[in-house]
């Protein structure tokens, strides 16, 4: 692939330098707070992530997850209040959540979810923008030198540095290494990632996986209960006229108040909401509490919602078998999460 990129991308030669590869990026946290005790995430750094029974190839054909280097975020207020600062915050978080699921899947091939688009904004995964950035200059072996850093990116691998899950870096669309790839013609690079990311970025193909998520101030898929739903592959839809959604780590002029009814007694946290709900976007199903042991632990995908929600080992096992198309268990269309 390499000898044939380089003859394709010849006339590359003038593309920006190394230095000038990414525009204003900004580290994107882990969310380390929403992994229980004792969830796969939470390994000694060098250590795969487990259990190794997760990482066994998907036995009936490929759901959507497998293979998804890049999802797009479609997000529409639909007569809900939010500034500029609420949306970059709602970004933040969407983009942390799926985060956390992208870490989890042993099933879902290599570089899951490397590449999220949201409008002007692409966050990539935080080992992969490293290996770019730092790359010789050249379009092709920046080209070359992320994809051996995409390659590693399999679920099962640990990231570099003090933590065994990745997290993303955001750059602005506008990136001189994104818009050489908007640019370039790919030559051999085109069936791989790069042409992946191409098709979603610049052409703004509708065959890339996307997330449509509306805060609305109606019901719910139609229910006065659900603080939000979703459809696997589709959508999710959050009701911000019912409730009150509140950033737990934010600060908002003295109130973590985020979005939503702000004279609603019915208080949420809005990275316990959107975390279960991509996860229904996913494929994942609400877990059969009644089977359970009784514990402390509160995974994210519980039906009802509980204070101290978190992605749990149950969830993480829920996430790689609908890694199956066929599986049994998958989520149907407008899984919500039930006020308590």
């Amino acid at each position: 692939m390499a000898g044939a990129a380089l003859i394709a991308c010849a006339g590359s030669r003038d593309a920006a330098s190394a230095a000038e590869r990414f525009d204003d990026p900004v580290q994107i946290s882990l969310d380390e707070s929403r992994w229980c005790p004792a969830s796969p995430l939470l390994q000694t750094p060098g250590l795969v992530t487990g259990p190794t029974d997760m990482a066994r190839p998907a036995e009936g054909p490929d759901a959507f997850i497998r293979n998804m280097v890049v999802v797009r975020l479609e997000v529409r207020y639909d007569a809900v209040e939010c500034d500029e600062g609420c949306r970059s915050k709602v970004s933040e978080i969407l983009a942390q959540s799926l985060n956390l699921w992208r870490n989890l899947c042993l099933r879902c091939g290599q570089g899951l979810m490397a590449f999220v688009i949201d409008g002007d904004y692409v966050y990539l995964d935080h080992d992969l923008y490293v290996a770019w950035r730092d790359a010789p200059e050249g379009t092709v072996q920046g080209l070359l030198s992320a994809t051996a850093a995409l390659l590693r990116l399999d679920g099962s691998t640990p990231a570099s540095g003090p933590h065994v899950a990745g997290s993303y870096v955001r750059v602005p669309a506008r990136s001189n290494a994104l818009q050489d790839v908007c640019k370039s013609d790919l030559g051999a690079f085109q069936s791989e990632w790069p042409g992946t990311l191409k098709s979603a970025l610049c052409l703004k193909s509708p065959r890339t996986p996307t997330l449509h998520i509306t805060f609305t101030r109606g019901w719910a898929c139609g229910k006065e209960s659900l603080i939000g739903c979703g459809s696997p592959e589709k959508e999710i839809a959050i009701n911000a006229e019912r409730f009150r959604f509140e950033d737990s780590s934010g600060q908002f002029e003295g109130s973590r108040f985020l979005l939503g009814n702000k004279a609603s007694e019915r208080v949420v946290d809005i990275r316990a909401a959107l975390l279960h709900e991509i996860g229904h976007f996913l494929g994942v199903d609400h877990l059969p509490m009644d089977e359970f042991p009784n514990t402390n632990i509160e995974p994210v995908m519980t039906q009802t919602l509980e204070p101290g929600m978190c992605v749990s080992t149950a969830d993480a096992r829920m996430l790689n078998n609908v890694s199956d198309r066929n599986w049994t268990y998958r989520a149907k269309d407008c899984s919500g999460l039930e006020w308590r």
